[in-house]
């Protein structure tokens, strides 16, 4: 039981790690292309989104998808996630709610980008596979 304990605390401590230097590595790359705040997400620079009552973001243009972000409950789970077909999948609680062709494939890394806006209060932000 020790053992596993130590185990535990010692992949919390990779994890933290490494979130630490994603975390790191996205600040570089917004602060080599972001010069000002933006006025909205979508003058983030590469950014995708999905939600905003409907509307999508692929990059170049703007669309509509089913999901609609002010059904989210507190306890939620949205998971984010590209394709080998270059398409972005929203996941809430393991369904996928909405799907938009991106135009790259899941080598390009993915940074969080969360836009606060009517009565959301917050959010948090897992890597990998801990938020499922």
């Amino acid at each position: 039981e020790v053992v596993q304990l130590q185990r535990k605390e010692e992949k919390r401590r990779q994890m933290t790690r490494r979130q630490l230097a994603l975390q790191r590595e996205a600040m570089q790359l917004l602060e080599k292309t972001i010069t000002a705040p933006p006025d909205s997400s979508d003058e983030v620079p590469s950014s995708w989104l999905a939600g905003l009552d409907g509307a999508v973001w692929d990059g170049r243009q703007w669309g509509m998808c089913p999901w609609q972000p002010s059904k989210l409950a507190v306890g939620d789970v949205v998971v984010v996630s590209v394709t080998e077909e270059q398409i972005m999948q929203i996941l809430i609680n393991h369904e996928v709610v909405a799907s938009v062709q991106v135009g790259v494939g899941p080598e390009v890394p993915l940074y969080p980008l969360l836009e606060l806006a009517g009565a959301t209060l917050g959010g948090k932000f897992y890597t990998g596979n801990a938020a499922m």
